[in-house]
């Protein structure tokens, strides 16, 4: 929320970026959200079943949901850009935000691997 409410430049914090980069604000926040939610699947996987192990394939799939639930995220960020006024939405935005989403759920599933494999 704060993206959209807190004054920045001409615009809002949301808009913000470094430059001509592809460094913006709502993508950090994107990969570092599903970053978490990516850690979020693999502690309830092992809530589930304690037993699971990591391996590769198992870091794939963990990134693979945390990335599940960036795509409902747009698709709740769809839905509001229609039933809303709202500056969120739009083909390039959704499409990078996606990109964010799987940088941030593969940047986790990386570090739970490292992690885990550090423990052993």
């Amino acid at each position: 929320m704060a993206g959209g409410l807190i004054p920045f430049g001409e615009g809002v914090l949301y808009n913000a970026g470094l430059g001509d980069t592809v460094v913006h604000y709502d993508r950090v926040v994107h990969a570092f959200g599903f970053g978490v939610a990516t850690i979020a699947c693999w502690e309830t996987l092992v809530a589930i079943n304690p037993t699971v192990t990591l391996t590769p394939g198992t870091a794939v799939l963990v990134a693979l949901m945390g990335m599940g639930v960036g795509a409902a995220n747009e698709v709740v960020e769809f839905a509001a850009s229609h039933l809303f006024a709202s500056n969120v939405g739009g083909y390039e935005n959704t499409g990078w935000d996606l990109v964010a989403n799987m940088v941030g759920a593969v940047a986790a599933a990386a570090g739970i691997w490292l992690w885990s494999r550090r423990m052993r």
